[in-house]
């Protein structure tokens, strides 16, 4: 009796499941055909996403563990649009020399603008993220469509559909248990036809309450993550190796330098009393000059080949002239030597 009822059911999910079924149910004639062709590609489209958020829920009992999937939010939303321009294939032509076709229809959408990909993506990602929010789990997938339309559909001559193809056919090939022949035979002695219906969208402005919900997401997601501040600590430690090269770029106010001093061109300017000296002690205060114009206990150093030499074995600027000596040629004379 089990057996029975079990080659039932699987009898009554065959027939539920079977493709021929769904285009046996939607045959139509050619001209019922070329009046769908006509109703879609003048009926406008409706752009919309579905979002929905879930949990998992695992159970267990005395024959194992079974999980269950929970859906605790569905929304969908449609995206408003200014026109719509069709570039649908001419049915005529598909079916011209077919006299029984499986027809089968995909719709797809274009952004014509970047503005209407603007407003699409805002909206998407508005509806993602209430839906994440929601529970554990969430997605999301473009559901959207056109007045009237159909996936799957038989399209016949004047003559009708053959005999052998009909319900009665049908039936009897499932409760006899050999689907598989008449699924197999349906599908040799038909044709078969893609048909496209594709519509291009345009959007005149943004759409208000999108950009609000948007910014609205925007703003609490800012709100709630915490600020990370351990990419400014070599700012304040003074570790150069640490600190970003491009900090004066970007849309970024001139006395909002991340905390680095103001530089120009690279260089510190001489009269504001600090040392050029590839600015390696930027920053530092100018230690008390002589006469010369010099730091005591330096000398000079225009390549910084001697710096740090004693003082008894200097360079001294080629500018120097004490009336007698000329030393532009910067020969190097002891300090206790020379001669006046």
């Amino acid at each position: 009796m089990s057996l029975f009822i079990f080659y039932i059911l699987s009898i009554c999910v065959k027939y539920c499941t079977s493709s021929a079924k769904q285009f046996l149910q939607n045959a139509k004639c050619r001209e019922e055909i070329q009046m769908y062709h006509a109703n879609v590609s003048k009926n406008p489209p409706k752009i919309q996403y579905h979002v929905q958020a879930y949990h998992w829920v695992t159970r267990r009992t005395k024959n194992g563990t079974s999980r269950r999937k929970v859906v605790t939010y569905k929304h969908d939303e449609e995206l408003k649009y200014m026109s719509h321009q069709d570039q649908t294939e001419n049915l005529a032509v598909l079916l011209k020399n077919a006299t029984c076709v499986r027809l089968n229809s995909k719709f797809t959408w274009f952004k014509g603008s970047k503005l209407t990909e603007n407003n699409w993506e805002m909206m998407v990602q508005a509806l993602n993220m209430t839906a994440q929010k929601m529970d554990t789990h969430h997605e999301g997938w473009d559901s959207s469509t056109v007045q009237g339309f159909v996936t799957n559909q038989l399209a016949f001559s004047k003559n009708g559909i053959p005999c052998y193809l009909d319900f009665p056919v049908l039936l009897f090939f499932y409760v006899f248990g050999i689907s598989l022949f008449y699924d197999t035979f349906f599908y040799s002695v038909t044709g078969q036809c893609n048909f496209n219906i594709q519509k291009t969208i345009y959007c005149d402005a943004f759409n208000g309450p999108q950009i609000e919900q948007f910014l609205q997401q925007q703003q609490n997601i800012n709100f709630n993550q915490p600020n990370n501040n351990n990419q400014f600590n070599g700012m304040n430690q003074g570790n150069i190796g640490m600190q970003p090269s491009n900090q004066n770029q970007g849309f970024m106010h001139p006395q909002q330098n991340m905390g680095y001093p103001q530089q120009n061109m690279g260089y510190p300017q001489q009269n504001m009393g600090y040392p050029y000296n590839n600015n390696y002690n930027y920053g530092q205060i100018m230690p008390q000059q002589n006469q010369m114009g010099y730091p005591n206990n330096m000398m000079y150093n225009q390549n910084q080949f001697n710096m740090g030499q004693p003082n008894d074995n200097i360079m001294l600027p080629p500018q120097q002239f004490d009336g007698q000596n000329d030393y532009s040629n910067n020969q190097m004379i002891p300090v206790g030597n020379q001669v006046k």
